[in-house]
């Protein structure tokens, strides 16, 4: 109960800062992250709830920037609310994706800086599975998000 009625209220905050239609995608990720956080940290005391809090935060931030990017287009044609398409209204020119993509670089180099706190030293399986998620997959979403490309940034075929 405690867990989801700190949830409840900061949906519930973000839910008025996009029915404000606010111009920040600070903000709202913000608010996600403080969710995915307390979610993560949860059940958890001492310095494992604040590792697990950092790790939580700062994941969330970067889903929600992200998703914010990849429904640029869709939101733009439907009138649905978005941070991006109130920031820069008609157009994601290329110095706006460069000043999203920045914004998404620091919560991945935040994230990373948490994650490398962790003691993976009896669940190394683990560790490969979250550093493959953190260097690869993240920044593959990233990208994907902002450049709507469909073959993959390491170089791969195309898919």
């Amino acid at each position: 109960p405690e867990l989801d009625a700190v949830i409840s209220g900061k949906l519930e905050a973000l839910s008025k800062l996009e029915e404000a239609d606010c111009a920040s995608l600070d903000a709202p990720a913000e608010l996600f992250g403080e969710v995915l956080g307390e979610v993560f940290s949860y059940g958890l005391e001492g310095s494992k709830s604040t590792l697990a809090y950092e790790i939580g935060f700062h994941t969330g931030k970067f889903v929600y920037a992200a998703d914010a990017a990849d429904d640029y287009d869709s939101d733009l044609k439907c009138g649905t609310y978005n941070p991006l398409v109130c920031m820069y209204k008609e157009h994601l020119s290329e110095e706006n994706k460069k000043s999203i993509k920045t914004a998404l670089c620091l919560e991945l180099a935040h994230l990373e800086r948490a994650v490398a706190l962790v003691d993976f030293s009896s669940h190394k399986d683990a560790e490969g599975i979250i550093n493959n998620i953190i260097y690869l997959g993240m920044p593959e979403v990233m990208h994907k998000a902002l450049y709507k490309e469909d073959k993959k940034i390491r170089g791969d075929k195309e898919k």
